[in-house]
């Protein structure tokens, strides 16, 4: 009987990325084996190296398939997946309430925050300094109010995405747009293994288009921020502008995405299925691996408090000079 189900188990993950995974005593090893198996079936790139995943992904799946009260989420940070080479392949876990559907609305927390707010403003004499430490469904929204709706349109802002590790797409976009030409164009192209893309295409709001702006990023800059950085600070065209750098250091080097699948009676795995490229260019591009090289390079570019923070006191210098 063990057998017939484990069978079964293999064909459906062979068709299906929302398949559960009917565990039962006993086949802890040979679900570690066909989970992996499925990962590097399924994942984009194919290029990965499994093994140094291994102890992450047995771990999520002995400790963490078992019932929850509440819809525990588990991410892992993006300095640790750095440090285990995991983030090609996978960017978290999720426990799942039993009972309830496997969704977007409940597992989108993956690796976020658990502050209440993810945009904080503060002034700084003539310039706007606004740090994002994530994108979530409300950060555009933060954004918008906090930025230049209670305060009027500022004529300088310090965009601050160090240690940003991403987040939702959806809402970083939304505030590219507010940096954009009011105009129709594209921000990014999304690929999937089997080379299906689509692009995405943001309708430019301009109400930040003419602001001088210093955008800080680090090596924990990651994922969607790298995106929002790079569209604004190297994309071309109708995106091109000399009124907005990037300062600090190298980012980390994340442009693929992930989609949950579920691995367990209470477990999701967030799977790399696609990349994204900066307005459709596969070669220039492209930010997976590579990461973005800032204008300005800062030796040490760790966020402090404000007062005591090099990385802003260099863009406050560098901002000084316009009026």
């Amino acid at each position: 009987m063990k057998r017939i189900a484990f069978a079964a188990l293999i064909v459906l993950t062979a068709f299906s990325p929302l398949s559960v995974f009917a565990e039962s005593s006993g086949t802890e090893q040979k679900l570690f084996a066909s989970v992996r198996d499925y990962i590097a079936r399924n994942s984009y790139p194919q290029t990965l190296n499994l093994d140094t995943c291994a102890p992450a992904l047995r771990r999520a799946l002995t400790a963490l398939d078992k019932p929850g009260l509440a819809a525990e989420v588990y991410g892992k940070e993006t300095r640790e997946l750095q440090k285990v080479k995991c983030l090609d392949a996978f960017s978290g876990f999720a426990r799942i309430v039993p009972g309830r559907p496997l969704s977007r609305g409940l597992l989108q927390g993956i690796g976020s925050s658990t502050a209440d707010r993810t945009v904080i403003v503060v002034d700084i004499a003539d310039v706007r300094y606004v740090h994002v430490s994530l994108f979530r469904i409300e950060t555009a929204t933060e954004f918008v109010n906090e930025v230049f709706m209670r305060r009027g349109i500022p004529a300088k802002v310090i965009l601050d995405l160090r240690d940003n590790p991403g987040g939702r797409m959806d809402a970083a976009l939304k505030i590219v747009a507010v940096f954009s030409p009011s105009s129709k164009s594209i921000a990014i192209r999304r690929e999937y293994k089997n080379a299906f893309s689509w692009d995405d295409e943001i309708l430019g709001l301009g109400t930040l288009k003419d602001t001088r702006t210093v955008i800080l990023v680090n090596e924990g800059s990651a994922s969607a921020s790298e995106i929002v950085a790079g569209v604004l600070t190297k994309g071309r065209g109708v995106w091109k502008s000399d009124r907005r750098i990037l300062m600090g250091t190298p980012t980390f080097g994340k442009g693929v995405f992930q989609e949950p699948t579920k691995v367990g009676k209470h477990v999701a795995l967030w799977l790399t299925v696609g990349e994204y490229f900066i307005q459709g260019d596969r070669e220039l591009g492209k930010v997976h691996g590579r990461g973005l090289e800032p204008d300005v390079l800062v030796r040490d570019s760790s966020p402090r408090e404000i007062d005591r923070d090099p990385t802003i006191r260099m863009a406050l210098k560098y901002l000084s000079q316009f009026k």
